[in-house]
């Protein structure tokens, strides 16, 4: 039996396990459902903090990491408090909030991804998606969509919130729908843009918007243009808003094209300033909708029914809305915790229920501020749902 470790998915976390892997010499074959890296729309910014930042450095090696910073945004904030709270009405200054902690990396998502699979590209197969597995008595047997077997020690899947490595083992697990229905968006920064954007303080940091109709929270992405991968400049802004607001002529969701979503965002900022609306009305803006769901952490967690030969990791393992923006951070702790050596397989059962939770009711206190999440025992379950 081949002795390589099987991975189902090539999203960030995934990737930076391989590159774990690979930093501690552990043999491994990658997986990943799609034809290649770009195939799809993979999101926008990506907000990376300690300890994910910790999780990057025991992965990668320095010279990898120093490059992998290059193609961050060179625009400077210290975390993730707003630097600027501002009326999206009138633009008057609010007070803001006050810091606390250290630098985060800002990144976009294809670029991460791009960055982290250097190396270890002749390991990943795709247009391979996971159908099932079978335990054998010396390990996993897992069937793939093109009709092919692999055999390996053990199966990892970081897979997504909707992981099918997960159903296999746990048919009846249920996510929590918490209601919230932002909008992501990004505004390419065009000199018309500049014209109409005329708000200094929202070109410094993090901005939050305040209004009557949706909260909004924006961030510039300012990249070196010496660098080749990274992408144009933007404005990466995200509309808080909820599913019962709308009605069931407005309400948009993931079925709905880009420019409907636009045209969703549109109404909710139409009593804006032009400096704010102007994010949803410029030409080449995009914008997608996200049901965010989430984990239970006063549940039994996830990582009780994992073993040696299945493991989750990300959100397969824990689902966090992105209101705490720790979803990428406490995955790639999960990548570091598993990635080293292969005894730290017993080790991650272990350790992944504490920073987990802690990351989950973190996003469960920024929920509630930024658009009014229930408690976890009050939001209704939801099973499997395909994404295919």
């Amino acid at each position: 039996m081949d002795q390589s470790i099987i991975v189902v998915g090539a999203g960030v976390s995934g990737i930076l396990l391989r590159q774990g892997f690979q930093k501690a010499g552990i043999r491994f074959r990658v997986f990943e459902r799609d034809a290649s890296l770009g195939a799809r729309v993979q999101g926008y910014r990506v907000r990376i903090s300690d300890d994910g930042i910790e999780a990057l450095r025991q992965s990668l090696s320095s010279e990898r990491l120093d490059e992998l910073k290059r193609y961050c945004s060179t625009l400077p904030i210290k975390n993730n408090i707003p630097t600027h709270v501002l009326s999206a009405i009138d633009g008057i200054l609010k007070k803001p909030p006050v810091a606390t902690k250290g630098p985060p990396l800002l990144v976009d998502r294809q670029v991460l991804r791009t960055a982290l699979v250097k190396g270890i590209e002749a390991h990943i197969e795709f247009g391979k998606a996971f159908v099932q597995y079978n335990r054998t008595n010396t390990g996993i047997a897992v069937e793939l969509s093109d009709g092919s077997m692999t055999e390996g020690p053990t199966l990892v899947g970081p897979d997504g919130a909707w992981s099918k490595v997960r159903l296999q083992l746990l048919p009846s697990y249920k996510l929590c729908d918490t209601g919230a229905r932002p909008i992501f968006g990004k505004t390419p920064i065009t000199k018309d843009f500049l014209s109409k954007f005329t708000s200094p303080q929202a070109m410094l940091g993090v901005t939050l918007l305040r209004s009557a109709t949706a909260d909004c929270l924006l961030k510039p992405m300012i990249f070196d243009p010496a660098e080749p991968i990274t992408p144009a400049n933007y404005v990466y802004w995200v509309l808080f808003s909820r599913e019962d607001v709308y009605t069931d002529e407005s309400r948009p969701d993931d079925q709905h094209s880009m420019l409907e979503i636009v045209q969703s965002a549109q109404q909710k900022m139409n009593n804006w300033i032009e400096t704010f609306w102007c994010l949803s009305t410029q030409p080449n803006s995009s914008a997608g909708i996200i049901k965010i769901v989430i984990s239970n952490p006063t549940k039994t967690p996830v990582s009780n029914a994992m073993d040696l030969k299945v493991v989750f990791v990300d959100a397969a393992a824990h689902v966090m809305a992105p209101t705490a923006a720790l979803g990428a951070t406490t995955a790639l702790q999960d990548t570091a915790v598993l990635g080293p050596v292969e005894v730290a397989l017993r080790g991650y059962k272990q350790e992944i229920p504490a920073y987990a939770q802690s990351a989950l009711h973190k996003s469960m206190v920024s929920g509630k501020v930024m658009f009014g999440m229930a408690p976890f025992n009050e939001l209704p379950l939801i099973g499997f749902r395909s994404t295919e």
